[in-house]
């Protein structure tokens, strides 16, 4: 198999990930260690800050759950949004954020953990907030599948990818929005608070809504999984080790979610949403720790592959292109050579263009 490495790169202009270390100093075993840069010391104040609302959030969300006067389940809640799924996502978006700072990544794995917090507001005493929590309750599900379209840059590509995280967001928000609106109580708890963002009584048209919008979150989903297989089988062997961990707790995910959703509006046993629900948790958990391990393993910078890359030019072991490869940790590489006005060749033979090369 060809590969040409040109995929996820660090973006031109950043000498590294994380600060700009020199390549020949890694080659030649020397600490290089510059003065932090103004961009360092404000990723700092940023990530403490980030952590610090993190925690505050974390522990007003435990707080909520403990004085809920309807919150039957409340061990459940604080496992979930105080011990593992809220701060998984969080600590895990500013690992990433601090060792990978130019990728965006880092902003979605943060963003799915504040989103699960909000809905943490559907276990307040007070209406106002109450319905908000409501409102807001199925949001993270549209920022978890942003991040899994957009893994590994954080960057969506394309139209199709935009407009399908779109029908996600869009879907979210109609399926929690439509009963608040239309519907005097949710019948999701007891005693529960008075609806204050009533506009109507009219079950049948927040039915209908909910219904339109499940119905698009299952269609994205299935979208979304296939979108995922398509750029599995188009990556390289190195490629693949990068985000098979993403792919199958990904794709794990959003399948729960849909079926937990499925099961919501048929009406099916309390008994089997239960099951579903502590099953959806647990893939959740899962997920921040598998993106964590999927940018672990994009573990060279530019500086890094020249540093490892020169060392083993030095060594009479491998050939040029096995050094290469290994650099890389790409065993399929193939190199190609550039010749004045000719096309580019490998051993000898005519090799088809790169794209965009002219």
């Amino acid at each position: 198999m060809t590969a040409v490495w040109d995929s996820w790169r660090v973006p031109p202009g950043s000498s590294s990930e994380s600060g700009g270390t020199d390549p020949m100093a890694h080659a030649n075993g020397e600490s290089a260690g510059p003065a932090l840069s103004v961009g360092d010391r404000r990723r700092r104040w940023v990530v403490a800050a980030l952590a610090l609302g993190g925690a505050i959030g974390v522990a007003g969300a435990v707080a909520l759950v403990l004085t809920s006067d309807h919150d039957t389940d409340k061990a459940f809640q604080i496992v979930a949004a105080g011990a593992v799924v809220a701060p998984s996502f969080m600590g895990t978006g500013l690992f990433a954020w601090w060792r990978r700072p130019q990728n965006h990544t880092r902003l979605l794995m943060y963003a799915v953990g504040a989103t699960f917090l909000l809905s943490a507001l559907k276990d307040s005493n007070a209406p106002a907030a109450f319905g908000l929590g409501l409102a807001l309750s199925n949001l993270f599900i549209a920022v978890v599948a942003h991040l899994l379209v957009a893994f590994p840059t954080g960057r969506l590509v394309g139209r199709v990818e935009r407009r399908l995280v779109g029908v996600f967001y869009a879907s979210a928000v109609v399926l929690s929005v439509a009963p608040v609106l239309f519907k005097r109580s949710c019948g999701c708890t007891t005693p529960e608070p008075r609806n204050v963002f009533l506009v109507a009584e009219a079950p049948a048209i927040a039915t209908a809504l909910e219904l339109v919008a499940a119905i698009g979150l299952i269609v994205a989903s299935v979208a979304v999984a296939v979108l995922l297989v398509r750029r599995w089988r188009g990556s390289s062997g190195a490629q693949r080790r990068i985000i098979a961990p993403v792919l199958w707790t990904g794709a794990a995910l959003v399948a729960a979610l849909s079926l937990l959703v499925l099961l919501q509006l048929t009406g099916a046993p309390k008994a089997a949403q239960n099951v579903m629900t502590v099953i959806s948790a647990a893939t959740i958990a899962a997920v921040p720790f598998a993106f964590l391990a999927g940018l672990l393993r994009m573990r060279y910078t530019r500086a890094d592959i020249v540093g490892d890359l020169v060392g083993r030019l030095q060594s009479t072991g491998p050939s040029i292109r096995e050094a290469i490869a290994t650099a890389l940790g790409d065993p399929s590489l193939q190199l190609m050579y550039w010749r004045a006005h000719r096309n580019i060749r490998t051993r000898g033979r005519p090799a088809g263009a790169i794209a965009g090369r002219g």
